[in-house]
């Protein structure tokens, strides 16, 4: 296996432990088929460490024994909501955009009753990347005007060495980001805020919206209704901030880090029935188009495909992402690390020191105790 993680169960178990006392009330809601245990370690790891105190995961289909007893440990911490949910067999981008309209509706309505200041929709195979290293998720998702319910982030796109198989999928030196020419989606993603008085709708995986645009009668309005108060406003460009992003941070996509993740989803893709509005969506993404086809060609085929859209060489310099790499992304894992394991416990098994990572205290969840993670 090439590469390996530099972060252990225990330490996501520490950053967990750390997310009861001190972070801010913000979520992350995702909608997951079987990701591996080691990116999922590093995924949570990441996004705990950098002040997200609350998970809601719809998780489909089967869940393997590690990776099941490591979402028990999560949920015991009180990081994470999960819900079990079985996938119909269609696949491709639009079966996949309504499951997680369900999944984010879900998450929203959790969300309010707990009293969260915002959820972020984010992907298992994505990292929000404030900037500034001391800045939180909730520094992140604040307004910049009255009325404003969704804050949008542009989204970079990595490019890897090759590897067979990998355990470091997010914490690889070399790793290189490209912002423009990108082989999937360039629409950024989105945090949804739930303080603003204002109700907030699912609008597709990357905005949400002041308005259900995806189910207009179930706001107890006829659709001819919905649309006149919609183009009122200005469309989603009145609430979900189209087309500006955040200047304060970037979503990371990580898009099959190794050859095996790539064939596990790129098969899937070709298991299942496919709408005939999916065929837009791959004449639009001719690296969807092309990795759906080399499923069925020989294995020096496939891995020349992957090599073609997922690795090195670096972009070009037009297309190189500047502000952050690989190293960058590892330096701060390390650094979240270190912070972890220098913590001390008291005799009742208690944190017995406060981290510096990125936090707010809010009311949310008040006095609760961390649990001393197991060994």
């Amino acid at each position: 296996m090439a590469g390996r993680s530099p972060i252990t169960s225990n330490d996501v178990f520490l950053a967990a432990a750390h997310a009861h006392r001190n972070s801010a009330a913000v979520g992350i809601v995702m909608c997951c088929k079987a990701c591996t245990f080691s990116r999922l370690r590093e995924w949570f790891f990441f996004h705990l460490c950098s002040g997200v105190s609350l998970f809601f995961v719809r998780w489909e289909d089967e869940l393997d024994t590690k990776v099941a007893q490591f979402l028990r440990e999560l949920q015991t911490n009180g990081v994470l909501v999960l819900e079990r949910a079985k996938s119909a067999g269609e696949c491709g981008s639009t079966a996949l955009i309504n499951r997680q309209a369900a999944c984010v509706a879900w998450a929203l309505d959790q969300g309010r009753q707990k009293g969260l200041h915002a959820l972020y929709h984010l992907d298992d195979d994505e990292l929000l990347w404030p900037f500034d290293k001391r800045s939180s998720a909730y520094d992140l998702a604040q307004p910049s005007r009255a009325g404003q319910v969704c804050v949008r982030f542009e989204n970079v796109e990595a490019v890897f060495e090759f590897s067979e198989r990998t355990s470091a999928h997010f914490s690889r030196s070399a790793t290189s980001f490209r912002g423009w020419d990108l082989c999937s989606y360039g629409n950024g993603k989105s945090a949804a805020l739930l303080q603003t008085g204002h109700d907030v709708y699912f609008c597709g995986p990357h905005a949400f919206c002041r308005y259900d645009e995806n189910h207009p009668p179930c706001c107890g309005r006829e659709k001819i209704e919905f649309e006149r108060d919609h183009q009122a406003v200005g469309g989603c460009s009145a609430c979900c901030g189209r087309p500006q992003y955040s200047r304060l941070g970037v979503v990371l996509h990580f898009e099959a880090p190794d050859f095996a993740d790539w064939v596990k989803k790129f098969r899937w893709q070709v298991s299942g029935t496919r709408p005939v509005v999916d065929g837009e969506q791959l004449a639009i993404f001719p690296y969807k188009a092309e990795s759906i086809a080399a499923m069925g060609g020989s294995r020096q085929h496939q891995e020349n495909v992957y090599r073609k859209w997922r690795c090195l060489p670096r972009p070009s310099r037009e297309h190189r992402y500047h502000r952050v790499s690989g190293v960058d992304v590892l330096a701060r894992m390390l650094d979240f690390r270190r912070g972890l394991r220098s913590i001390g416990w008291d005799r009742k098994g208690r944190l017995s020191c406060r981290l510096t990572f990125p936090s707010k205290t809010t009311k949310a969840n008040p006095g609760r105790v961390a649990k001393k993670p197991t060994k």
